[in-house]
């Protein structure tokens, strides 16, 4: 699937990616990964996005003439390991005060949907933006995730995880067998980054671990479908025969999120995109939604997004 057509992770209205890049642009590609080429006014940025059941990968080549900045935007809440192979760069997170992501240093962090920007000096960039999937992070002690109001620490990229990280821009292989290769690549490295961090591991038996989450993913599949109509943590609980106790607890425990918080995100995350690419009124937009006021939905929407609907519209246009 082509990177410009997936909500993937550096998009924003500026930037029109294509699927091919120029003959005059070498470039250093991830072999069988998707590729795409953005030519900016300040620059150029090769995108390229590779997937499986562990994690998704997106690696981003910056050359910049003039500092820069990029939207940062998820569809919903990502743990995320960020590796700044080259260059310097602030990640900022709504209103809280930058963080700083040096060169050769990875950070581990819990991002909330559609709240960040990345901001790079001039100069080659690269960076490796890896997002773990749910049967590595629901195994992760979420004491070991941070937020970026936390202010974390990045830590250092040693050269062997460096050697490893050029061997995804390998030409030999490719079809099963390199996919294969980078999926070990990759774990080899994640878990050697999480192990230097000292990150711990849940204690619980894995078996039943993962068969909640099927059911937990149930539950949030529901919702993300059914997301104009009336949710509540009772009514899902009486929809899976789970406690309303237990739902909470075991969405939190999976997915490091609150339940009543997906919903309002993903809420508000449909709304945003019906305010950009629609016309209809906002008290339609409420209802689309899942809210039974207009007035309770405005409420919401300005605390989340510090704008009104109709600011929001009037700036995106």
């Amino acid at each position: 699937m082509p990177l410009n057509q997936t909500e993937g992770i550096l998009l924003g209205p500026a930037f029109q990616f294509g699927k091919t890049i120029p003959s005059n642009q070498p470039g250093s590609l991830v072999q069988d990964a998707c590729v795409s080429y953005c030519q900016h006014s300040s620059g150029q940025i090769f995108a390229q996005h590779f997937s499986d059941q562990y994690t998704s990968g997106w690696l981003y080549h910056f050359e910049t003439e003039a500092a820069f900045t990029i939207p940062l935007h998820l569809q919903q809440t990502s743990v995320v390991m960020i590796y700044n192979l080259e260059g310097e760069a602030m990640l900022q997170t709504r209103q809280h005060s930058p963080l700083p992501l040096p060169g050769s240093h990875y950070t581990l962090l819990s991002l909330q949907p559609d709240q960040h920007s990345l901001r790079l000096q001039p100069g080659h960039n690269r960076i490796l933006l890896l997002q773990l999937g749910p049967s590595i992070f629901s195994q992760l002690d979420e004491t070991c995730i941070s937020n970026p109001y936390e202010a974390p620490r990045p830590g250092p990229l040693h050269t062997n995880s460096l050697q490893q990280l050029a061997e995804l821009e390998q030409t030999q292989l490719s079809g099963e067998i390199w996919r294969l290769k980078r999926q070990v690549l990759l774990l080899n490295l994640l878990f050697k980054t999480l192990d230097e961090m000292g990150a711990a591991y849940r204690k619980e038996d894995t078996s039943i671990y993962h068969r909640d989450y099927l059911t937990y993913k149930k539950v949030k599949d529901y919702i993300s479908e059914n997301i104009d109509k009336k949710l509540s943590i009772q009514i899902l609980a009486n929809r899976f025969g789970i406690q309303p106790t237990q739902l909470r607890r075991g969405y939190k425990k999976i997915f490091h999120h609150h339940l009543a918080d997906y919903i309002r995100e993903l809420r508000l995350e449909r709304a945003r995109k019906l305010l950009e690419k629609t016309e209809l009124p906002v008290h339609e937009i409420a209802w689309e939604v899942g809210y039974e006021s207009a007035a309770g939905f405005s409420r919401v929407f300005s605390n989340y997004y510090k704008l009104s609907p109709k600011d929001f519209r009037r700036e995106a246009v």
